[in-house]
């Protein structure tokens, strides 16, 4: 059922002194400075840094982080250039097993 229409209105009107103008001002100003502190938290997370630290290299194709994902082709073919030059003395996990410490020494002799 709709609802019915109001048959008057009332207005409401407050009057600040100078003394509550300050305090609100004062307020809404600490408001304005929390809110663009929690963005700039925001902005600086880890995270965030880290997405922007690789969209810069994709753009720019300079090196400003290493690890972001635009390295991962050069840190596959480092690894792969790597166990090439392993295979000849064995398995390149043999020697990655062999220095892994135990409580006994490594896990290989």
């Amino acid at each position: 059922m709709a609802k019915r229409k109001p048959d008057q209105t009332i207005n409401l009107r407050l009057e600040l002194q100078d003394y509550e103008r300050k305090a609100l001002s004062t307020a809404l100003t600490a408001s304005a400075i929390k809110d663009m502190a929690d963005a700039f938290d925001k902005l600086t997370s880890f995270e965030n840094m880290y997405v922007i630290a690789t969209v810069l290299e994709l753009t720019t194709g300079k090196e400003i982080l290493p690890g972001t994902p635009n390295d991962l082709f050069f840190i596959l073919d480092a690894l792969r250039d790597w166990s090439k030059t392993q295979e000849e003395e064995g398995p390149w996990w043999h020697e990655v097993l062999k220095n892994l410490p135990t409580a006994y020494g490594g896990l290989f002799d």
